[in-house]
C-alpha cells in the first residue's frame, strides 16, 4: 500500500468505505484454513462439469437427487466474485446501528 496524499473531505462520512477487494470470505462453517482449500479443490469447474453432465443424462430425476450439491457448486464457484456495493451497503447499514438481518445472508 502507498499513501499519495491524505485529504479531508468537505463533508465527514458517517461509515468507512470498500474502494476495492478481492474475492469473497471463505464460508462460515468450512471447517478452516485446511478443510477451505480442500474443499475449495474438489468443488472445481471440472466437477461442476462432471455434476453438470451427469444431471444433463439423467433429467429431472437426477437433477432433483443432486439439488443440494448444485446449490454447494454455486457457492463454492463464486469465492471469486466481490461486490464492493454490496460491502458499502453493509458497512453502511453497521454504522447506521441498523443490526437486524446485518449477518442474515453472506456477502458476495
Amino acid at each position: 500500500m502507498r499513501v499519495e496524499a491524505i485529504r479531508f473531505p468537505e463533508h465527514p462520512l458517517s461509515a468507512p468505505v470498500c474502494i476495492g477487494g478481492k474475492r469473497s470470505a471463505p464460508p462460515e462453517n468450512c471447517g478452516g484454513p485446511w478443510a477451505f482449500q480442500m474443499k475449495r479443490q474438489h468443488y472445481s469447474v471440472g466437477y461442476a462439469v462432471e455434476v453438470l453432465t451427469d444431471i444433463y443424462r439423467g433429467g429431472a430425476e437426477t437433477l432433483r437427487d443432486r439439488f443440494n450439491e448444485v446449490r454447494l457448486l454455486q457457492q463454492w464457484l463464486s469465492l471469486e466474485e466481490f461486490d464492493c456495493q454490496t460491502v458499502n451497503c453493509r458497512l453502511q447499514q453497521y454504522a447506521d446501528g441498523d443490526r437486524e438481518g446485518l449477518f442474515v445472508e453472506v456477502i458476495g
